[in-house]
């Protein structure tokens, strides 16, 4: 186990995609680079080791609703309006046109460009998601049933991964790489892995220490090109105009969660805010 000692300043944790697994920390306006295999730190001083590859021209986020931004032209939308102050987390499989997100005591699920949104579990207090895109699962920590969980992505096959009340106390964010589970807790200021199928070789990974994580819960993520493969863009040779915005469609099941082939085309144009559907197809005017 390594323990690093951080000062009261921004703590972003993640790691980066690459041949071996590494943890990228920031504390105050400084990168160091952890690698776990090796257990060295190395201060990053040049920007360019982090590899934005595999950024997606999309950015999807909770503040009171569902948004989504187009990178590249700097419009948004909100998906879905309503009382999302309870929610915790949100994630997108590109690969699928899906994103997932916690609201209160669910989590839903929606096409990128926010059609067909569902319910796929109800859990107490679900307050963190992850994604396993392989495997075509959620996965999301309940900081009142003390569970890490798991259903596959039509919300079948419901899978208690871990239940304890001394390791699951205040969990804040998830991760899955290969057939690991990565977490973190503020209560305990650390990061903790274990078998995503079965909650077995359960260990603390890293300890945090002389940092207030209650007041700033830290993330962990995983960047790796297995787990973010380069795909086709589907609006790349499709434009929507002024004031549109270009969103992938979701794959499309039955009523048994069985893939579907989708009919028509696969993205679909949204007027972005502050513009409302011309009256010529495929179009958007500016809002009075």
């Amino acid at each position: 186990m390594m323990t690093i000692s951080c000062p009261k300043e921004e703590l972003v944790m993640t790691t980066a995609k690459g041949e071996d697994l590494i943890l990228l920390l920031s504390t105050d306006k400084d990168i160091y680079q952890y690698d776990l295999s090796a257990n060295r730190k190395l201060k990053l001083v040049d920007v360019g080791y982090i590899d934005s590859r595999y950024l997606r021209p999309m950015d999807y986020w909770l503040k009171g609703s569902i948004n989504v931004m187009d990178l590249n032209t700097k419009q948004r939308k909100v998906l879905f309006n309503g009382t999302y102050a309870i929610a915790y987390a949100i994630a997108v499989d590109p690969s699928k046109g899906l994103i997932f997100w916690t609201d209160y005591t669910k989590i839903e699920r929606a096409s990128m460009d926010g059609n067909d949104r569902m319910t796929i579990a109800n859990s107490s207090s679900p307050c963190c998601i992850a994604l396993d895109i392989f495997n075509e699962r959620v996965y999301w920590a309940d900081d009142i049933k003390k569970t890490i969980a798991s259903v596959d992505y039509n919300g079948n096959d419901w899978r208690t991964i871990l239940h304890s009340d001394t390791l699951v106390q205040f969990p804040t964010s998830l991760a899955i790489f290969e057939e690991k589970l990565y977490w973190t807790d503020m209560y305990h200021k650390s990061v903790f892995v274990m078998n995503k199928f079965n909650g077995t070789e359960v260990r603390k990974l890293i300890s945090v220490d002389g940092y207030d994580l209650l007041v700033n819960p830290y993330p962990v993520r995983v960047y790796h090109s297995a787990v973010q493969p380069e795909l086709p863009n589907k609006c790349d040779q499709h434009s929507c105009g002024d004031g549109a915005i270009c969103l992938p469609k979701g794959n499309s099941f039955d009523k048994e969660g069985k893939p579907q082939s989708r009919i028509g085309l696969p993205y679909s144009c949204v007027c972005a805010d502050g513009y409302t559907t011309g009256k010529e197809p495929n179009t958007c005017v500016l809002g009075i």
